[in-house]
Order: C-alpha cells, then sequence, then structure tokens
C-alpha cells in the first residue's frame, strides 16, 4: 500500500497508469477509490485534452416558444469547444428525457408545443452515421419526465400527461427492444431530475401540486425493490438539472416556491447520506439542461430571472468549487436535453 502511495504521488507513473488503464476504468476508480481521486486531480487536465468529449443538446424551446427538432453537439477540451450542428430530431420536442446508453443517445417523450400534445414517442441517435431511428412508443405519453441509464436499461420517471403529473416509470430494455413498466415512484413529479449510479437511480425534485424538496431513490440490483424516501434536498426545484459525477448528485437552478428562478446549487453525498451546498451559477436558470463529464458539470440554456430564454454556458469544477463561461449554444434553447457520449 506504500508503494502504491508513492507511486500515485508521482504524476509521470500516475498519468502512465491511467493511460494503460483507459478512460473508462479511471472513470470507475475515481468513483471508488478518494486515494486515487485525490492524487488523479494533477493530471485529469491532461486525460481530458487527450480524450475530449462531445456533448449534445436536443430539443427544448426557442424564446418565440416553438418546440425544436434541432440537435447540435461540441467538442470539448479542457479549455475549449465548438459547436456543430446535427440532424435533427425525427419530432420537434419540448421537455422531452435524454440520456446515454451504450454509445447512443436516446430521447423520449416530451410535447409537441408549449400546450400541445403530450408524446409517448422516443427515439435514438447513432453518432457515427448522424442518423436518428424510430423506438417502439413508450405506453405512457410523458412530458417533462426525466431520465437515466443503468447497464443495458433506460428509465424514464414521472413527467406529466394531459391530466396531470405521474408517478409512473417505463422502462426501455435494450437487450430485448421493449417497453416495461417499472416501479411507481412515491410521488407525483413534473419535471424532477435524475442520475443514476452503481445500481441506483435518483429522483429529486419536480412539482405535483406546488414544486418540491423531496428526493428518492429505487435500488434496481434488489428484486421487487420499491422507490424509498431519502433526505429532502434544502430548496424546492421544479424543473432543475441533476447529473451524477464522482459519487454525487448534483442538482442545478431550477424554480423555487416562490415562483423565482433559482442559481443555488448542491449535491447528494451518497456515501454521507447528505446534502451539501455548493457554489452558485452565475445565472439563474429554470429548465436548463446538463450533462457531466471527467470532472465536470455543464450548464446551458434555460430562462433566467427576468423570463428570457438563454444560449449561454457555465462549467463547473467539482475539484475547485468554481463555475467558469463555456461557449454559448448557437440557438437560445428551455427545456431542452444534454447528455455526454464516451469512447466505449
Amino acid at each position: 500500500m506504500a508503494k502504491l502511495a508513492s507511486l500515485l504521488e508521482a504524476d509521470d507513473s500516475l498519468l502512465w497508469i491511467m493511460l494503460r488503464a483507459g478512460l473508462g476504468t479511471v472513470r470507475v476508480v475515481n468513483q471508488i477509490s478518494h486515494a486515487v481521486r485525490a492524487a488523479a486531480t494533477s493530471v485529469t487536465p491532461v486525460i481530458e485534452s487527450l480524450f475530449p468529449y462531445k456533448l449534445y443538446i436536443c430539443g427544448g424551446n426557442d424564446d418565440s416558444g416553438i418546440p425544436l427538432a434541432s440537435a447540435q453537439r461540441i467538442l470539448f477540451s479542457v479549455n475549449s469547444g465548438s459547436w456543430e450542428q446535427l440532424q435533427p430530431m425525427l419530432s420537434p420536442r419540448s421537455a422531452p428525457a435524454a440520456a446515454a446508453l451504450k454509445g447512443r443517445l436516446y430521447v423520449c417523450g416530451g410535447s409537441s408545443g408549449p400546450w400541445g400534445q403530450v408524446l409517448s414517442t422516443a427515439e435514438s441517435f447513432d453518432p457515427v452515421s448522424n442518423t436518428w431511428e424510430w423506438l417502439p412508443e413508450m405506453p405512457n405519453a410523458r412530458c417533462a419526465p426525466a431520465a437515466v441509464a443503468l447497464v443495458d436499461k433506460l428509465y424514464v420517471c414521472g413527467g406529466r400527461d394531459d391530466f396531470g403529473p405521474l408517478r409512473s416509470v417505463d422502462c426501455w430494455d435494450l437487450v430485448d427492444c421493449t417497453w416495461r413498466p417499472a416501479r411507481d415512484l412515491c410521488e407525483l413529479r413534473w419535471a424532477p431530475g435524475a442520475a443514476a449510479y452503481s445500481g441506483k437511480i435518483y429522483v429529486c425534485g419536480g412539482r405535483n401540486e406546488r414544486p418540491l424538496s423531496s428526493s428518492e431513490c429505487l435500488d434496481t440490483t434488489l428484486k421487487d425493490a420499491r422507490w424509498q424516501r431519502i433526505p429532502s434536498m434544502s430548496k424546492s426545484r421544479w424543473a432543475p438539472a441533476a447529473a451524477m459525477l464522482v459519487g454525487k448528485v448534483y442538482v442545478c437552478g431550477g424554480m423555487g416556491l416562490d415562483g423565482k428562478e433559482l442559481s443555488s446549487v448542491e449535491c447528494f453525498d451518497i456515501l454521507s447520506g447528505c446534502w451539501l451546498p455548493l457554489e452558485n451559477m452565475a445565472t439563474c436558470r429554470r429548465a436548463p439542461a446538463m450533462a457531466a463529464s471527467v470532472r465536470s458539470l455543464c450548464v446551458f440554456g434555460g430562462r433566467d430571472g427576468n423570463s428570457e430564454v438563454l444560449n449561454c454556458g457555465e462549467r463547473f469544477d467539482v475539484c475547485n468549487n468554481t463555475w467558469e463561461n463555456i461557449p454559448c449554444m448557437p440557438s437560445c434553447r428551455v427545456s431542452a436535453v444534454a447528455a455526454v457520449l464516451r469512447p466505449l
């Protein structure tokens, strides 16, 4: 153990180990080993420069309220990024859910307009061919759900239909290409945030009759498991953004009980079971899009405290607890979705 510690203290040796192990292994070890995570901080920027990641933004509304089918991606290295226009989705979607699974991007549900038809349709994007394909329709139409990917399954949680908020969950099984119902949430949740880690799904906030601070968790590794309540966030948040990074659930922005957009950020530490406050974003954002990279969170768009739809972005460095500006999207978007597709 002493030899390992001394080896980790040498940046050149650690960089060699991380490169030989591969990016996927680095991500896993960073999450489960505090010692490796602390030692890797100095060489992570080098790893990021060698393995730039692609962040995808899809759908949402523009500043005139029109639902969008357009999709864009940005290739990020450490300090720069450039946007690329992609083939549009097969359907315009306001407030869909999205997640990356096995090298493809899945986008589900949403609505055909601000108060239009709630959608049960779903589609997937192949980044190699730059094409979209229809999936079988979900069992339930839902607008503003939250989605996470675990192993070979995609879970689409909550949202609303034409009659109000939902607690139902639909699960797409990549093995047999079939939708199945999963265990219902504890609460009705319209526009919650969600993240997944080590077989568990975490769903936070959203709205029922009013914005919620409550959160819950489902352990998918257990047979016949039910959702369990976990500690509530410090603030009620409707339409926040959420992502998992290094064993923590990060939740950003949303709308509070007072009807105002939030700039505050907090994270749920899975090991301690506690919510921790973090540095505020520079901009208040309701219904932004967010995705996680190797050691940072990227947040784009949303609606600010002046009801303006945004195209600006921010990146949060989890090691330094600081926010920085990143390249703006080519267009303004609110209620869009984001996901990172990484090398397999």
